[in-house]
């Protein structure tokens, strides 16, 4: 029974050295009410129980109406937001400040930007796990997340 036991935790730390996205920690809650939308997550970089830094910036405010949180390897994490940051600056300019307010967009966008370069036959871009949280120009609340591939 001994050996079971030790051999249930081997293959339980095993699986989550084989996690990337264990590697640096992190937690995004997403609720939804009537007429609201939360997001909430902490600013922690850890490695497994160490503690690396507590100031860490995952959020992104996007629009007004929409926000997008990620958790993943920290170098992806601080890529993906930039690169999506530079997207949205790139489609105010072509189409205007309206483009892109709506939290559907931004999620669509995400979702470009983290599946296409596979969809191309390319190697995954980022490991991480976008939520995206808003309100939509009704006001009714809009929760995404996307998984990391």
């Amino acid at each position: 029974m001994r050996t079971r036991l030790y051999a249930i935790a081997a293959l339980a730390q095993l699986a989550h050295a084989s996690d990337p996205l264990s590697y640096h920690g992190g937690s995004i809650l997403a609720m939804a009410g009537r007429d609201a939308a939360v997001l909430v997550l902490d600013k922690r970089i850890g490695a497994g129980n160490n503690l690396i830094g507590d100031e860490c910036c995952r959020v992104l405010e996007a629009s007004t109406r929409s926000l997008l949180a990620v958790r993943g390897i920290q170098g992806d994490v601080q890529s993906l937001l930039e690169d999506v940051a530079a997207r949205l600056r790139l489609r105010r300019l072509e189409e205007g400040d309206d483009a892109c307010q709506e939290p559907k967009t931004l999620a669509s966008l995400v979702s470009v930007m983290l599946y296409g370069q596979r969809a191309r036959g390319g190697a995954p871009g980022y490991s991480v796990e976008p939520v995206i949280a808003g309100l939509d120009k009704d006001g009714a609340p809009f929760l995404c997340a996307q998984d990391g591939l």
